[in-house]
C-alpha cells in the first residue's frame, strides 16, 4: 500500500525494490499509474472507483456527481488494465487455498531482514499487555517503553 501523495519517484523506487507486477489502484490514480508503469517491472493494472461498492440507490447515484466533485476519473484504454468489478465477475467463486504460517510477515518478506522479524517479535510482546484487561477488550493506553498498560475510561462527547 502506498501513500498516494507520493512522488511518481519515490512510487517508481518502491515498486521497482518490492518487484511488483500487480498494481491495484483507485480510478483517480490510475492514469497516473499507466504512465509510471513503464519505468516499473508492473505488468498488470487493476482500478476500482469509489462508487463501486455504494448501496443502491447510491451507487446508481454516485457517476451522476462523482467527476463534478472529483471523486472519480476516467482512466484511459492500455494494456493490461482491467477494472476491478469485472475481473471480480470473471473469478472463480471458489478462491484456490493458500498455505499461511506466523513466519509469513510481510515486512520480513519484503527485505528478508533478520532484523524486521525480531522487532516485530519485540513489539509485539510489548503490546500483549494492552489485552491483559479482563474483557478482551485492549486497555486504551500502552506504554510501549515500560510494556505496562493503563486502563482509561473514554469520554464520548455529542458535541
Amino acid at each position: 500500500m502506498n501513500n498516494p501523495l507520493y512522488t511518481d519517484v519515490e512510487l517508481e523506487h518502491q515498486f521497482n525494490d518490492s518487484g511488483s507486477k500487480l498494481l491495484i489502484t483507485l480510478d483517480l490514480l490510475g492514469n497516473r499509474m499507466v504512465k509510471l508503469r513503464e519505468k516499473t517491472k508492473i505488468k498488470q493494472i487493476i482500478y476500482t472507483s469509489i462508487g463501486d461498492y455504494l448501496p443502491f440507490p447510491k451507487n446508481l447515484l454516485f457517476p451522476l456527481v462523482a467527476k463534478k466533485k472529483k471523486l472519480a476519473a476516467d482512466v484511459k484504454s492500455a494494456e493490461e488494465l482491467y477494472k476491478w468489478k469485472e475481473v471480480l465477475a470473471g473469478a472463480s467463486p471458489n478462491p484456490p487455498k493458500v498455505e499461511l504460517s506466523f513466519e509469513d510477515v510481510a515486512m520480513y518478506q519484503y527485505t528478508e531482514n533478520p532484523k524486521v522479524l525480531e522487532q516485530a517479535k519485540d513489539f509485539a510482546d510489548r503490546m500483549l499487555p494492552a489485552f491483559e484487561s479482563g474483557t478482551g477488550i485492549p486497555h486504551y493506553w500502552v506504554n510501549l517503553k515500560c510494556i505496562t498498560s493503563i486502563k482509561v475510561k473514554k469520554r464520548w462527547s455529542l458535541g
